[in-house]
């Protein structure tokens, strides 16, 4: 999707009932955008507002909040996005924009710092990252959705079809050539495994 920020602001209002200022996060499939409602005086609240690529399936949308709420439930001394419901009580809304329904949801901020910009990083932070990574592992051990069950792009097994697929969009010859004379041993030894 490609909103603006005012458009932002319109859907957190109209989906979700919530006034506030509107500031756009990064994200790959979709758009995300920080929301700051001023609640009362002394009160100000932090969502997120996550727009939906159209193409998104109901599944995969679904799984993602069955995980936060799988995590929630299972995982100590970490915080993790709860959801605010729609103004109907819905978990997910949709908005239109060019033709085209996009799901919204909206997640309550969690305060913190992204891995990415965390600077010193410390042993110690390293290994508070293994000990959350092992958290979620068990706590998704045995979680099974519908939604899971997809082909992820970023899946190496999956490379070779990837190139190829992608391939004939390399305009330029030489170009074209340099990638599969790079990528052939790579992809036969990923495929092989």
């Amino acid at each position: 999707p490609r909103l603006g920020v005012e458009d932002a602001v319109a859907a957190a209002y109209t989906v979700f009932g919530i006034d506030g200022r509107a500031s756009e996060l990064p994200s790959e499939r979709d758009q995300n955008f920080r929301i700051d409602s001023d609640a009362g005086a002394d009160d100000s609240e932090r969502f997120v507002l996550k727009i939906s690529n159209a193409a998104e399936s109901e599944a995969l949308l679904d799984l993602q909040q069955r995980v936060l709420e799988r995590l929630r439930g299972h995982v100590d001394d970490f915080a993790f996005p709860e959801p605010v419901p729609t103004v109907e009580g819905d978990e997910i809304g949709t908005i239109e924009r060019d033709g085209r329904a996009h799901a919204v949801r909206m997640l309550r901020w969690v305060e913190g710092t992204p891995l990415g910009d965390a600077r010193p990083r410390s042993h110690e932070m390293m290994a508070d990252l293994g000990t959350l990574a092992g958290a979620l592992g068990a706590a998704l051990e045995d979680f099974e959705h519908a939604g899971a069950d997809r082909q992820l792009k970023w899946d190496l097994c999956r490379a070779a079809e990837e190139i190829e697929q992608r391939l004939p969009q390399i305009a330029d010859p030489a170009r074209r050539a340099l990638v599969e004379r790079l990528t052939d041993g790579a992809t036969a030894r990923v495929t092989k495994r």
